[in-house]
């Protein structure tokens, strides 16, 4: 996949910034070329970038300042977005693929990656593989807000109040009045008074989620919580 030409081409646009690049391999009629794209959060440490409307990817890539591997991270969003991974590490001048295999992801320890390893994919994720139940790609809206969200995430968010119940409705879950194992919490938190995190109840007041500033875990809902929880969403075949 990777021909001098190829790794030229990123290596040079690794040294033009001191935070992470990143872009995407694309097939043209010549073959594979390099498409840059823009870092939207300017890190040195991670990136982000808008590949959501890309149709003719075969790879993306990002550079590493000084982490000389694959990092668990780039093996989420390759397995999300089924693509191959390509990391150059500037320090090494080594170059690392990851090819996706179907890995199943963790429920806890997971880094938070917005739109690849948050709070509404560890839901998802839960539904598909301990309850079978598929639930459907992001709607329209949601894709907008997670590409809107890197530059100016207040402003994405405002008028958005009920993005998240709109979604569980779409995919058939209703709302309630009492807790019961696997039903979906949809709730404010701390920084934000609307609901802005989804949460799946395990029973017994123990909650699955992701905290936007932290890893994935399982915790107690406790009384704060509980103040939080603005919309109880249950699935139709829990009823």
């Amino acid at each position: 996949m990777l021909t001098e030409e190829l790794k030229n081409k990123i290596i040079e646009h690794a040294n033009t910034s001191n935070n992470e690049v990143c872009g995407v391999l694309v097939h043209t009629d010549n073959g594979l070329e390099v498409q840059k794209k823009d870092n939207l959060i300017n890190s040195a440490t991670e990136f982000a970038m808008d590949i959501y409307s890309q149709s003719n990817f075969a790879a993306y890539y990002h550079s590493h300042i000084d982490f000389d591997a694959i990092s668990n991270a780039d093996e989420i969003v390759s397995e999300r977005l089924g693509l191959p991974c390509i990391v150059y590490n500037k320090q090494s001048g080594v170059f690392h693929i990851y090819y996706p295999n179907g890995y199943k992801i963790q429920y806890t320890d997971r880094p938070f990656l917005l739109g690849f390893a948050d709070c509404l994919w560890l839901v998802k994720d839960y539904f598909c593989h301990d309850l079978n139940i598929h639930l459907c790609p992001e709607l329209e809206v949601l894709n907008d807000i997670v590409t809107k969200r890197f530059t100016d995430e207040e402003a994405a968010l405002k008028e958005k109040d009920n993005y998240l119940k709109r979604y569980f409705e779409y995919n058939g879950f209703r709302e309630v009045s009492n807790f019961k194992k696997n039903d979906v919490l949809i709730m404010r938190t701390r920084g934000y008074n609307f609901p802005i995190h989804c949460a799946v109840y395990l029973g017994e007041d123990t909650i699955l989620h992701h905290p936007g500033n932290k890893r994935s875990l399982t915790e107690k809902l406790s009384n704060q919580y509980k103040k939080w929880v603005i919309y109880i969403m249950r699935h139709h075949l829990y009823d």
